[in-house]
């Protein structure tokens, strides 16, 4: 019997837990260890040197397509869609504090006339505002009666107090709904304010309302033609839109495309640095674009469609490859132009200058831009709801302190638009300059 033992115990791993674990055994899966921690953390430095190099970069060599890769802060934005729904129930799930099941318009009025009033036993009052609302309901049209606006409870329960440091205060509202803002300043809080309000509301610059066509070409065709003194133009093409029009199977002209007039007032000095330009053209009319290259200024040419000259570089000449509608705030963010100063914004693209212009108002924040010239796309057809959608660009750029200085009519088009309210033909396209005043504040005037 003990020789049959002897037999299976010699048939056993020498690593059976009668016997214990083998020293070799123990060393082997050290080493082993060892080297796979070694390859997950090459691994991981070499994925991190990636990372962190490409996310500083702000070149375009990442481009795909014709689409910015989307920079770190818009990933979440973008590449998950946020289901709120979804996120409440799973937030709720087995809570004691799980509202009743939703019964319609009673159980909706139920839960928003029944606050825990008891919750909070020290309340004061402040701000609030007796006239600016009051303004703001009238011009919508709809009736109102005398109240105070915009007052705000604040609880002083002990674990509540205001008075700590640090005390931190985000408010939005109107720009002129502040009082409570000033009352917060009493508790030495730090306020934040994240103003929302119409930008021509009260403003000196709001034009005219408008009136029809008649009131829109009016606007068009008188800019403020002393507000430069220095006119110099740059650039231009013969040859190259001709071709495109007859494409289209439109008829044209010969003239000179993509020209544009540069104000040489001292305050816009074109040589001092940093100088950008940024250029939304075709990639052959890059004449513009080449001329203030002599200036020492850093052009970067956003082209409509595939060339032979995406995302290359030519001395100070970048050009990149977009979608043109890609939104301003995008492009600035991707070239790591926040804040900065833009010397010159052109476009030559008929269908881009209505939405460029619009964006330089929406981004008048993100972004310092001091001269724009694009060619401006007019509605065909006697269509006054298009007509004041320009109209109200217009407002919007006065009201955000851009002069319009100066309109020259797109005369390589054969064909004309007739109005019928002012019994006179007009081109269809024409090149806008505005300039940014720069003693203007929008909400000092």
């Amino acid at each position: 019997m003990e020789g049959q033992q002897g037999e299976k115990d010699k048939r056993k791993p020498k690593c059976h837990p009668m016997y214990g674990w083998h020293p070799s055994s123990t060393i082997l899966t050290v080493v082993v260890m060892i080297v796979v921690l070694s390859v997950v953390a090459v691994v991981l430095s070499y994925h991190h040197y990636h990372s962190t190099s490409s996310a500083s970069t702000t070149s375009f060599n990442n481009l795909v397509e014709g689409w910015l890769t989307p920079p770190k802060r818009y990933t979440k934005t973008w590449s998950t869609a946020y289901n709120f729904s979804d996120d409440v129930a799973k937030l709720c799930a087995g809570s004691p504090r799980r509202l009743p099941p939703y019964g319609g318009l009673p159980s909706f009025f139920d839960a928003l006339l029944n606050p825990d009033a008891k919750f909070c036993f020290a309340w004061l009052k402040f701000g609030g505002e007796l006239n600016f609302i009051n303004k703001m309901i009238s011009q919508n049209g709809d009736q109102c009666v005398n109240g105070l606006y915009g007052s705000k409870y604040v609880c002083f329960n002990p674990e509540y107090r205001m008075n700590e440091d640090p005390c931190l205060v985000y408010a939005f509202s109107h720009p002129t709904e502040n009082q409570f803002e000033k009352d917060m300043e009493l508790f030495s809080c730090q306020v934040h304010s994240f103003v929302s309000y119409k930008l021509c509301a009260g403003s000196p610059r709001r034009l005219p309302p408008y009136g029809g066509l008649p009131s829109f070409f009016a606007a068009l065709l008188n800019p403020d033609a002393k507000f430069c003194f220095a006119w110099l133009k740059f650039g231009g093409e013969l040859n190259f839109i001709n071709k495109m029009i007859s494409q289209s199977g439109d008829q044209c002209v010969n003239g000179l495309y993509g020209s544009k007039y540069v104000c040489f007032n001292p305050e816009y000095r074109m040589n001092e640095d940093p100088c950008l330009v940024y250029a939304f053209s075709h990639p052959t009319e890059n004449q513009f674009e080449k001329d203030m290259e002599l200036f020492s200024c850093q052009v970067h040419s956003f082209v409509s469609y595939k060339s032979r000259y995406d995302d290359t570089v030519f001395g100070r000449h970048l050009y990149h490859k977009i979608n043109q509608y890609r939104p301003l705030d995008f492009i600035i963010t991707s070239l790591a132009h926040e804040r900065k100063e833009i010397k010159f914004v052109k476009s030559d693209i008929l269908s881009l200058g209505n939405l460029l212009l619009k964006q330089i108002v929406k981004f008048r924040n993100e972004v310092d831009i001091r001269q724009v010239a694009v060619v401006l796309s007019l509605p065909w057809g006697d269509d006054t709801d298009e007509f004041r959608k320009i109209y109200e660009i217009f407002e919007g750029l006065a009201c955000a302190g851009y002069k319009f200085v100066r309109v020259e009519p797109v005369t390589i088009y054969s064909k004309t638009i007739h109005v019928k309210e002012t019994n006179r033909s007009y081109h269809p396209a024409f090149t806008v300059n505005f300039i940014k005043d720069l003693n203007f504040s929008p909400l000092e005037d």
